[in-house]
């Protein structure tokens, strides 16, 4: 089953700005694709797909902030690994899909990297921590278990559009054809490498919305999500739930939640302590 989403780009006309349906060249690359002998991918019942994910880190900016520090905490700080991965799994049908860790490779960060942030935390306003994302096709629902402060909420939300963009460059990952895809989130420029080989729209984390399964993710040109292994068999049975540890909340209550914790934090001066 393959899900398509309305995607559109934006062209400038003179000081005028067109909405312009962007459906014609991935139909056209689809295309393309299938007269290259991958007519099978339709009866594709499911999968799991495994990533690598790595998050980079920059400790010498939350406690050396100004450059100045002592002998010690730039002993300390060099130290600290600059990047960090974990392996993740997606697992999906046609009507559902849920990325969490790997519980067969869940490994803790070694324990420099953990003091480290436990200190960053301790240093700046809480931030919520995704731990699992699920999708339900047939409601058009997405759910997000979220750890804040300690505790775990069920964020509930309709899946929405994303407005990505197609790029003219393809790359191979494991041997499937890709096309990149791009959108802004912030100010961070995300590119998106899927294949319509594998038609489920989804992805890791919670990147979705393109008419082919995404196989690897950049974020300002390096590789945040990259797959490793893709295995083309439905998930045992009980394996691909819905998330049901947490409070359940919607999104909005959930922002209002944040938006009241940071501003305690601001107002009493957050906890500056950092721990070595």
């Amino acid at each position: 089953m393959l899900f398509l989403q309305e995607i559109y780009f934006y062209k400038d006309k003179g000081h005028s700005s067109m909405k312009t349906p962007f459906f014609y060249p991935f139909v056209v690359a689809l295309m393309l694709i299938t007269a290259a002998g991958n007519l099978a991918a339709q009866d594709i019942k499911g999968g799991v797909v495994k990533y690598r994910q790595t998050t980079k880190y920059n400790f010498e900016t939350i406690f050396n902030p100004e450059g100045d520090a002592d002998a010690r905490t730039k002993e300390w700080l060099a130290t600290l690994p600059k990047e960090n991965e974990q392996v993740k799994v997606l697992y999906f049908t046609d009507k559902t899909a849920l990325y969490e860790e790997d519980p067969t490779e869940k490994e803790a960060p070694a324990r420099g990297l953990q003091r480290a942030l436990m200190g960053a935390a301790m240093s700046k306003p809480p931030q919520p921590e995704l731990e699992k994302v699920f999708y339900d096709f047939q409601k058009n629902e997405i759910t997000r278990q979220v750890m804040f402060m300690t505790r775990n909420f069920l964020v509930s939300d309709p899946i929405k559009k994303k407005n990505w963009k197609l790029s003219n460059k393809r790359i191979k990952v494991l041997n499937y054809s890709c096309l990149g895809a791009e959108l802004k989130k912030g100010d961070d420029t995300v590119t998106a490498w899927f294949t319509p080989e594998i038609p489920i729209s989804t992805g890791p984390d919670e990147f979705f919305g393109l008419p082919g399964l995404i196989l690897a993710i950049e974020i300002n040109g390096e590789f945040a999500f990259i797959a490793t292994s893709i295995e083309l068999t439905p998930p045992k049975t009980g394996v691909l739930s819905k998330p049901d540890n947490g409070k359940k909340v919607t999104q909005e209550e959930f922002n209002k939640i944040i938006e009241d914790k940071i501003k305690e934090f601001k107002e009493t001066g957050g906890n500056r302590r950092i721990i070595r």
